[in-house]
């Protein structure tokens, strides 16, 4: 093997994102209900056919994931039945609740950082990239990933920095301070250039947009009025020169076009494994401490950046502290076999020797079964935020928008039932990983959270919705009531009327003189008269005696409804 084709580290930076659509003449997308912004067959429609490769569950001679090797035969069997389906875009997958693609990146395609060293000078970190990947869920989350290799830079301080610097896709914060507003952090943890070379293209993102100058009025209102906008080098993947549907911004969407924008904050999820025979040599050496086994990474403050991805400086000034965290994101089971595990909530990292297990097989698995461990909970954790900034949404005007809540609800149980799972594979390392993954990222705790809330809202919307039911039952009786009360005063008369009109009725004969010569049918006027002052007098009874309301509204009907 020569040196050139020595893999010392794998890098995946994995951006969860939510999307909208347009799918109505509406543009202003806080008018639209949930069902109205998703549909994942237009996303599929709107990305550029040249540059992503997709696959359709209704073209029966293609498939979203091929085992056509035993890598993918591997990754494949290692997870249960149930959770494939939100994994894999497979033939038999009717539900559509996953979409894959990947980008074309032709050959040599490269992942530049760039790296502020001081004013002057930087330091640039080179990675091969393989691939590409996109996936898009059903019910309006994504996740973007770019998988890098590592064959020139071994040290372990160039393996912290690629993974700090090349995971920020915006600025932290800005300053005043230095010469432009983004100088400072360009120093610390964000990236002075990131550059793609793929497909023929050069796609390069600095930053630049931020640079404000000192007491520089417009272009802080530029700023304040799209802070947060996605770097080149995740929108130009979605966009072409002649053609842009896919915006970081809801401001000025038009029909067809989508909406991406970020979930979590300015950091992407990083995935890293790392081979370097001396460090994992250190970190699992151990001695006794009476009962327990004390091991160097409990205390060892290059583990705690790697995990925590601390690029240059030690973000835990604490040693006690530094301690606990080290032994509570570390999965330890195969220390002494030269393999170690850290998880936190933005990173899992992988240290092992170089020996062929470590090499090989750890490696594979950090990018393909660990992987696809780590989609799964970032799309739970992207999905639980999605559903909060719906039932926000929705609380603002919470009376108009009784059917979105049941949109909500009806998507929060298909996503509970479909997409998130408490345990994915019988395997015990896998099950302790993803345990792991999920206390990290705390998704069960947000999900119990997020049950809570829209449970609430619900619950608000059926008192409204029973509340507005019963008034229209009211006035429904009422009517009735008044109806029944009528048809009451009427029966007397029209029981007189039918005793009395055999006899108060003229002869059919008699009917024109009766007319023309002005005469007076006594039986007919009598009758009528009679007909008449009953129904007044059994009014007035009613009315007066009874004190029935009959054409007065309830009073309190009215309060209620104020």
């Amino acid at each position: 093997m020569s040196k050139k084709s020595v893999i010392y580290s794998k890098h995946i930076f994995l951006f969860p994102f939510r999307w909208d659509s347009v799918t109505e003449n509406e543009t202003n997308l806080e008018n639209l209900s949930i069902n109205k912004r998703i549909n994942i067959n237009q996303f599929e429609k709107a990305l550029n056919k040249e540059n992503w490769d997709f696959y359709s569950a209704k073209d029966q001679s293609l498939k979203g994931y091929y085992i056509d090797e035993f890598v993918n035969y591997n990754e494949y069997v290692y997870f249960y039945d149930y959770v494939r389906d939100a994994l894999y875009d497979e033939i038999e997958n009717r539900e559509n609740i996953v979409k894959h693609f990947t980008y074309n990146l032709g050959q040599d395609a490269s992942y530049h950082i760039h790296i502020k060293t001081d004013e002057k000078t930087t330091s640039v970190y080179q990675l091969n990239m393989k691939k590409i990947f996109l996936h898009v869920f059903s019910n309006g989350v994504g996740l973007l990933s770019y998988h890098l290799e590592n064959n020139i830079y071994k040290e372990k301080e160039s393996i912290l920095q690629i993974n700090d610097f090349g995971r920020r896709i915006y600025p932290q914060f800005l300053s005043s301070d230095g010469k432009d507003s983004t100088s400072i952090i360009k120093r610390r943890f964000l990236a002075d250039k990131i550059q793609l070379n793929i497909n023929g293209k050069n796609i390069i993102e600095d930053f630049s947009r931020y640079n404000l100058q000192q007491n520089c009025h417009d272009d802080m209102l530029t700023i304040a009025s799209h802070p947060i906008q996605l770097p080149n080098f995740i929108l130009e993947l979605f966009n072409t020169n002649d053609q842009v549907i896919f915006h970081s911004s809801t401001r000025n969407l038009q029909y067809g076009q989508i909406c991406i924008r970020p979930i979590i904050d300015d950091r992407m999820f990083t995935i890293c494994w790392f081979r370097n025979d001396w460090m994992i040599n250190e970190l699992k050496e151990h001695r006794q401490a009476g009962f327990d086994t004390e091991y160097n990474y409990h205390t060892n403050e290059f583990w705690y950046k790697y995990i925590f991805i601390d690029g240059k400086s030690l973000t835990c000034a604490n040693k006690n502290m530094l301690r606990r965290e080290n032994m509570k994101h570390t999965y330890e089971r195969f220390t002494e076999d030269g393999t170690l595990w850290g998880v936190s909530r933005y990173s899992l990292v992988g240290l092992t020797n170089t020996e062929y297990f470590g090499r090989e097989i750890i490696s594979t698995h950090a990018t393909t079964i660990y992987y696809q461990m780590v989609v799964l909970c970032l799309m739970q954790r992207a999905s639980v935020l999605k559903y909060s900034n719906e039932v926000a949404r929705i609380s603002r005007n919470i009376k108009e928008k009784h059917p979105e809540i049941e949109e909500i609800n009806e998507s929060y149980l298909k996503f509970i039932n479909k997409m998130y799972f408490r345990e994915i594979t019988a395997q015990d390392q896998g099950i302790e990983l993803y345990d792991m993954l999920q206390e990290n990222m705390r998704i069960e705790r947000e999900i119990a959270d997020l049950k809570r809330e829209i449970d609430e809202i619900y619950q608000f919307a059926s008192l409204a919705n029973d509340k507005i039911q019963q008034e229209i039952d009211r006035d429904q009786n009422e009517l009735i009531t008044k109806i029944t009360i009528i048809g009451v005063l009427f029966l007397p008369p029209s029981l007189l009327a039918g005793i009395l009109g055999i006899n108060i009725m003229p002869k059919y004969e008699e009917i024109p003189s009766l007319l023309f010569n002005g005469e007076i049918y006594i039986p007919f006027v009598f009758g009528i008269g009679t007909i008449v002052v009953i129904s007044l007098l059994l009014t007035w009874l009613l009315i007066n005696v009874f004190k029935l309301k009959i054409f007065k509204r309830n009073n309190s009907a009215k309060i209620d409804k104020q």
